[in-house]
C-alpha cells in the first residue's frame, strides 16, 4: 500500500515522450529501406514491450540515452514460430498480429491476464475472412498457417482506432492496402497519419511530450497548484491536446511560454460538458477533476473506457463511491454532482492495476487529502518518471504497511 499527499504543489515538469508516438515511430521504422532515429525521454513498459517484441523478429536495435535506432531489415523465416509478449500493450498486441498475418509468419503471443481479456474480435474477423488458422488457448494467441490475401478493409464501426492505426502504419509497406472508413473520425488516426508524413521526410524524427501523462498533473494543479509544463508541443495532433482547452474553460489560469505552460489553480471552477470520445484517455483525469468541482458535470460518450486495462467506468464510479459523490450512470454518459470539498481526509482506492486510474487518484491530494494507492508499479506502462516528478512538485509517496 502507497500514502500519497502532498501540501503546496508546485515545480516544474519536463513531461514525458508520448508512448503513443514512439510507438507509431517504431513500428514505421522496422518498415522503412532506411535507418530511422526517434529521440525520446520515456523508455515507459509499452515502450520497452515493443523493443522486445522488434528484436525477436531479429531487427537491429541500437539504443542511446535520448534515441532508438532501428535498422530494418525485412528477411523473415516462414519456416520459424516467432515469440511475442506484448505485456499489457493492446497496440503492440494488435499491430505484431497484423504484421504477423502480412508476412505470413506463424507466432505465439504470450498475453498477461488483463491483455488476454481485451477484444480482438475485429482482427480475429480479418483472419476468419482470410482463411488464417489461429487457435487461442489460455494465455496464447497462436498463429498457425496463413496470409492476408485480401487486402481491402472495411473499418467504418471500428472497434478501436488501433486497428487502423496498424494498417495505416502497415500500408506504408504493402502500398495495396485499402481502408474505407466512410465518415469515422478519430484523433489517433489523424497523429497516425502525420507521423507518418513526418517520418518519411526524415530519418531523425523527435517524439513531443504526451499530453495524456500531462493531464494528472495538470489538473491538479487547476484544482489547487501552481505547475509549469515543459516539453510540449501545441501544435501536436495527439487528441488529448484537448485538455489545455477543458482547462481553460474551466477557469485554470493559463499561461502559454515560448516552451512551456503554466497552469494555476482555478478562482472560479466551472462544471462542464465534455464529450470524451476522441479522448477516452482522458475519463479517469476528468472524473477526478469534476469530482470536486461545484455543480453537475457530464462526460459524454465514456463506453470505449470500459475496455481498457480494466473497466474505467466501474473504477471510476468506485471511486466516486469511496468519496462518496454522487453521480448518474447512463448508457453513454457519466454525470457527476461534484462537490468543492469534503469533511474526511483519508481515502483508499483501488487502482485495478491500471496505469491511468492511479496516476488520475494523485488530483484529489492538491486539496489536502491522504490518497491510500495498492499499487503504483502500474504507472511504469505509460510514465516512467511520474512518481520523482510528483516528488519534485513536493509530493510525497511512502510505503505504507
Amino acid at each position: 500500500m502507497y500514502l500519497a499527499f502532498v501540501k503546496n504543489l508546485e515545480g516544474k515538469i519536463y513531461v514525458p515522450s508520448s508512448k503513443s508516438e514512439i510507438l507509431r515511430y517504431l513500428f514505421l521504422s522496422i518498415l522503412q529501406n532506411e535507418t530511422k532515429t526517434i529521440y525520446h525521454n520515456n523508455l515507459c513498459k509499452d515502450v520497452m514491450s515493443a523493443l522486445k517484441c522488434i528484436n525477436n523478429l531479429g531487427i537491429k536495435i541500437q539504443l542511446s540515452q535520448t534515441g532508438i535506432r532501428i535498422i530494418p531489415n525485412i528477411n523473415f523465416d516462414k519456416n520459424k514460430i516467432y515469440n511475442f509478449n506484448p505485456e499489457d500493450s493492446a497496440f503492440v498486441y494488435r499491430f505484431f498480429l497484423l504484421f504477423c498475418a502480412f508476412f505470413e509468419l506463424k507466432a505465439v503471443f504470450h498475453l498477461s491476464d488483463s491483455l488476454k481479456n481485451r477484444p480482438i474480435y475485429d482482427i480475429e474477423k480479418i483472419f476468419d475472412e482470410n482463411h488464417i488458422k489461429f487457435e487461442k488457448k489460455s494465455n496464447l494467441f497462436i498463429i498457425q498457417s496463413g496470409k492476408i490475401e485480401n487486402k481491402n478493409f472495411n473499418m467504418k464501426n471500428p472497434l478501436t482506432s488501433q486497428t487502423i492505426s496498424s494498417l495505416l502504419i502497415l500500408q506504408t509497406y504493402f502500398d495495396d492496402i485499402k481502408i474505407t472508413v466512410d465518415d469515422y473520425k478519430n484523433g489517433y488516426i489523424d497523429l497516425t497519419k502525420d507521423l507518418i508524413k513526418k517520418i518519411s521526410k526524415s530519418n531523425e524524427v523527435l517524439a513531443d511530450g504526451d499530453f495524456s501523462s500531462a493531464s494528472y498533473l495538470m489538473s491538479a494543479s487547476a484544482l489547487g497548484g501552481n505547475l509549469e509544463f515543459a516539453n510540449l508541443n501545441l501544435n501536436s495532433k495527439q487528441p488529448d491536446k484537448k485538455i489545455i482547452d477543458i482547462l481553460k474553460q474551466y477557469g485554470a489560469k493559463i499561461e502559454k511560454n515560448q516552451d512551456s505552460i503554466i497552469i494555476s489553480k482555478a478562482q472560479d471552477k466551472k462544471a462542464l460538458t465534455v464529450d470524451v470520445d476522441d479522448c477516452i484517455d482522458l475519463f479517469p483525469t476528468l472524473v477526478m477533476l469534476f469530482a470536486f468541482t461545484n455543480g453537475e458535470s457530464t462526460l459524454k460518450n465514456i463506453n470505449r473506457a470500459k475496455i481498457k486495462e480494466t473497466n474505467r467506468v466501474l473504477a471510476a464510479t468506485k471511486a466516486l463511491e469511496t468519496f462518496g459523490i454522487n453521480y448518474n450512470l447512463t448508457e453513454t454518459d457519466l454525470i457527476i454532482d461534484g462537490v468543492e470539498t469534503l469533511k474526511e481526509k483519508q481515502f483508499e482506492l483501488p487502482t485495478f492495476f491500471d496505469h491511468r486510474m492511479a496516476m488520475s487518484y494523485f488530483i484529489p491530494t492538491v486539496l489536502d487529502k491522504y490518497i491510500i494507492l495498492d499499487d503504483i508499479d502500474c504507472i511504469q506502462k505509460s510514465y516512467k518518471n511520474f512518481i520523482l516528478d510528483y516528488h519534485n512538485c513536493k509530493g510525497e509517496v511512502l510505503a505504507k504497511l
